[in-house]
């Protein structure tokens, strides 16, 4: 054999080596299972204070619209006062004034706040009449139309509709003020909430699930209390009621749990939310009032600012800007979240 064929020879087994080197099965490397991080602990301040109102002349509810960094809020006085029933648009930054629009809902004579609602697609605010048959829509401009509504009833806006939480619950068209279906809920709801395709109401200590698609009623579910106010995070109902710390957590899937935690404050309504996986309730505590940051879904306190030596009244969060808007004794408290 001549050289020149053993350096071919050499070449080629060379070349089979590095073929199966090339060849051989690569282990596939492995590393940890990514863990999704931890909320870090919410911390609450104060931002703005502001005075509205003078003497008995005051605000009441809340609406917060956190589309556009504005917020709505009812004006008014027991018993008929100079200024008459109001709503009034404010600047979600500073608390500024941007409109004040009379409405004639009558609720001063009735010493009641009346209901209101945020159509979140236009902006437009819902609001009740104490004492007759019709709601008033407001839009942005402060330009103020009617239509038919029950008188008195709470209400929601959900897809373009105006839900009246009467018995029976009625689906009240926001454009044409025709009624798109009425439905039978077991009972006058004192609280709705939407989750997905579902309208869920509360009445006493029956949650009723509502199709949003076909308006029909899907199913009740029986809870261990009789609930004032409920909130809804993930696939959880929170019921609370004022005076008491327990938190009734439902889960809604197609078979119902529930389960109780304590929270560390005994008011009804819970403020939730999810980016933050908080939830937000005021406090009452010997002479001292104020606002909880709880983490989720357990409700332990991660932050306690205390607003004022006054009870707090109604208030709203806006999600997308990070504030709690707090009604303290004729002021409006701004929150900041960080």
């Amino acid at each position: 054999m001549t050289g020149h064929h053993l350096r071919v020879i050499s070449v080629c087994l060379v070349l089979v080596l590095l073929a199966a080197v090339g060849c051989t099965e690569k282990k596939p490397v492995t590393s940890a299972p990514s863990i999704p991080p931890q909320p870090s602990a919410v911390r609450l301040s104060i931002a703005v204070r502001s005075k509205l109102g003078k003497g008995d002349f005051g605000p009441g509810r809340l609406a917060v619209d956190s589309e556009r960094g504005r917020l709505w809020i009812s004006m008014s006085c027991p018993g008929r006062c100079p200024p008459g029933d109001q709503v009034w648009l404010l600047d979600g930054r500073d608390l500024k004034v941007l409109k004040r629009v009379k409405v004639d809902t009558r609720c001063s004579d009735s010493q009641f706040a009346p209901a209101m609602a945020l159509d979140a697609e236009s902006g437009s605010l819902i609001v009740g009449s104490c004492q007759a048959d019709r709601a008033f829509v407001v839009d942005g401009a402060g330009n103020v139309r009617r239509m038919t509504a029950p008188r008195s009833a709470e209400f929601t806006v959900v897809d373009g509709a105006l839900i009246a939480l009467r018995d029976p619950v009625e689906v009240i068209d926001l454009g044409t003020g025709r009624v798109r279906a009425r439905f039978r809920a077991g009972g006058v709801a004192i609280e709705a909430v939407r989750h997905d395709q579902s309208l869920f109401l509360l009445h006493g200590s029956v949650v009723t699930e509502v199709d949003i698609a076909k308006w029909q009623v899907r199913r009740t579910i029986k809870v261990p209390v009789d609930g004032e106010c409920m909130a809804v995070y993930s696939d959880s109902l929170f019921i609370t009621r004022g005076g008491s710390d327990e938190v009734v957590i439902v889960a809604v899937g197609s078979e119902p749990s529930r389960r109780t935690v304590h929270a560390p404050a005994d008011s009804c309504h819970v403020m939730v939310d999810p980016s933050r996986r908080a939830a937000y309730m005021s406090f009452d505590a010997e002479a001292e009032w104020g606002l909880l940051a709880m983490s989720l879904p357990g409700f332990r306190e991660q932050a306690r600012l205390p607003v004022g030596a006054s009870s707090v009244g109604w208030t709203g969060l806006d999600v997308a800007h990070h504030a709690v808007y707090a009604e303290v004794a004729h002021e409006l408290v701004k929150v900041n979240i960080t």
